[in-house]
């Protein structure tokens, strides 16, 4: 919220009301939806158990025997991508709250504070209304149903590198070394959900790769290449090339404005220097 932004204010306390119900006189019964802070404001715990069974019968019990919670963190809005999907306000303050669908736990109710109340531990802030209650109670109880397939093996598949400077009007030029021969290196495939290929480097071709651009005549190449090449040509600077042995990721920057690219043609981002550009082989 912009400081003096009085309506943007006014419209954050309202969204926050329409999504929880703030505190209010005493409360006799545990509910769907209410919300405890833990680790001194870092982690909330909702609680997820269905009302009938919270509610305590004539004979003093209830039908749960514990109670079942979620849990998340609590997140300041301090980034651009900060999200408002799971607003909440405290002491005025707004987060968002980042719920773990695995944070499912039981706690007895003789360790949970009364309703509506707090422990040393545990700070009861607010309950869900209904329909965001029942909406985060659905979507845990449907990732606790979720079918875990076999993840596919890690599978290693022999690539070329290419190498390509950029010159002073921004025009490409394949740079060649160690005797016009294709490098060496390996593509690991994603294997689904938000695994990226990964390339792995030998460490010959990595090796060479540094002496080979240390020599390079910095002059006829970009501005700010030249800064670069000074920087590879001391130890720290060498050092941060030779993680292209562990494995780097397509279309990101290696290090030193060198960019690893897997499109034909290679394209860099602005800055990158130097372009390694990977292309898969039948046979090396």
């Amino acid at each position: 919220m912009p400081n003096g932004s009085g309506g943007t204010t006014k419209v954050a306390e309202l969204y926050h009301r329409v999504r929880i119900e703030n505190p209010r006189g005493k409360r006799t019964q545990y509910r769907l939806g209410d919300l405890y802070l833990f680790d001194k404001g870092k982690g909330v715990l909702a609680i997820i158990t269905p009302d009938c069974d919270l509610i305590t019968r004539s004979d003093g019990k209830r039908t749960a025997p514990r109670i079942l919670t979620l849990s998340g963190k609590v997140k300041k809005f301090d980034a651009p991508d900060t999200s408002v999907a799971e607003f909440i306000l405290l002491n005025g303050t707004p987060h968002n709250i980042a719920w773990s669908r695995t944070g499912v736990e039981t706690k007895e109710f003789r360790r949970w504070p009364k309703p509506g109340a707090k422990s040393k531990t545990n700070v009861y802030v607010g309950t869900l209304r209904p329909l965001y209650a029942q909406a985060l109670q659905r979507s845990t109880l449907s990732d606790l149903g979720r079918v875990g397939l076999s993840v596919a093996p890690a599978l290693g598949m022999t690539a070329r590198a290419k190498v390509f400077l950029k010159r002073t009007n921004t025009s490409l030029v394949e740079h060649k070394f160690d005797g016009n021969k294709a490098a060496h290196c390996y593509v690991v495939p994603g294997r689904g959900g938000t695994d990226k290929p990964m390339v792995l480097f030998k460490r010959r071709f990595v090796t060479q790769l540094i002496e080979s651009l240390i020599g390079v005549d910095a002059e006829e190449l970009m501005k700010g290449a030249e800064k670069q090449i000074e920087n590879l040509k001391q130890e720290d600077g060498a050092a941060k090339l030779y993680k292209m042995m562990a494995g780097v990721r397509f279309e990101e920057t290696i290090d030193l404005g060198i960019f690893l690219t897997g499109k034909s043609p290679p394209k860099g981002i602005e800055g990158s220097w130097c372009l390694l550009q990977v292309e898969m082989v039948d046979d090396f």
